[in-house]
């Protein structure tokens, strides 16, 4: 058998250390390899994650204007709708006859 002679790794070793880097003011670079595409995101999305502002503040600018419909208001532009539709249909019906029709009500 085998026996390692290195010391079992902290799971937290590796914060300990970027904070370390921090707190002495070393620049932190990642081990891990990023592709040229991954480079040209990172530079385009050079947002300061610290001074973000609260989640509050952000969707509280979303606010649309919304219009509800209830049921009688519904009826009611059903109605002048209707109503419309046949005043256009008794006009193209009777023609001028329609407007005379009116005059004489009057």
């Amino acid at each position: 058998m085998n026996v390692k002679s290195e010391e079992p790794k902290d799971q937290a070793d590796e914060l300990r250390n970027l904070f370390q880097e921090i707190e002495e003011g070393q620049a932190i670079e990642p081990p891990l390899k990023s592709t040229d595409s991954e480079q040209e995101s990172e530079a385009k999305r050079d947002i300061d994650i610290l001074n973000l502002p609260p989640r509050k503040e952000i969707h509280s600018k979303d606010s649309r204007t919304s219009l509800k419909l209830s049921g009688p208001l519904i009826r009611l532009l059903f109605v002048i709708f209707i109503l419309i539709l046949g005043l256009a249909g008794a006009y193209y019906i009777w023609g001028n006859e329609f407007w005379l029709l009116i005059k004489e009500l009057s």
